[in-house]
């Protein structure tokens, strides 16, 4: 959570004094032993995902905003934004997709997205699938990207090296800081974000991202 509020961080960058550093190895021996039963179960298992997604060149987690939600802007426009941010950077479409909605997300924004991805010819990731794969019985929202991101390098073999997850999301600062090998991809820049959002939060939005970047920098 130290990287989840960085509208604290005062105009020298400093956070306030009883704001706490944990340190990733602390986080990471917790999630040890919360995926230990995944372990176990992996290793006794003929489905251990060694065979999966061998071939795989990059997994892409995109996780979901919550701009319609919070009425920085309209349904249509956070829509386009994503197809945006996919034609202009994502431009390999070889690459397999993992669409992460967010908790609060609407279910129809996500199927949206999915829907115009396909159109596009992106090679979106089965849900259901791997859900299955990484013994996942509660909605992939649900999860933190922290956790997912461990339980499908455990479960599907997946080097961390061939993950990339966009910097459009708080949780991406975490999750890189805690698997350093995963790839972080730019966040939407001041192109998109201008064109899409509405223009009261357009300042803070690209404040936001400029300490994304630093974060990782």
């Amino acid at each position: 959570f130290y990287h989840y509020d960085l509208e604290k961080v005062n105009k020298i960058g400093n956070y306030p004094k009883n704001y706490i550093n944990v340190e990733p190895k602390l986080i990471l021996d917790i999630f040890d032993k919360i995926i230990n039963f995944d372990k176990n179960k992996i290793r006794n298992s003929k489905r251990s995902g060694l065979n999966y997604y061998k071939n795989l060149k990059k997994l892409i987690i995109f996780p979901l905003t919550t701009f319609t939600e919070t009425k920085r802007s309209s349904l249509n426009n956070e829509i386009n934004l994503y197809l945006d941010y996919f034609v202009k950077n994502l431009k390999n479409k070889d690459n397999l997709i993992l669409i992460k909605s967010h908790p609060n997300s609407s279910p129809l924004k996500n199927k949206l997205v999915k829907k115009e991805l396909y159109k596009l010819n992106y090679n979106l990731i089965n849900i259901e699938e791997i859900k299955d794969l990484i013994n996942l019985d509660i909605p992939l929202e649900i999860i933190p990207l922290e956790i997912l991101c461990l339980k499908i390098h455990i479960s599907l073999n997946i080097p961390f090296s061939k993950i990339a997850i966009p910097l459009i999301s708080n949780v991406a600062i975490s999750t890189v800081k805690l698997y350093p090998e995963i790839n972080y991809l730019k966040p939407f820049g001041k192109d998109l974000i201008s064109k899409y959002i509405n223009e009261i939060f357009i300042k803070k939005r690209l404040e936001q991202e400029e300490i994304m970047i630093k974060k990782l920098i």
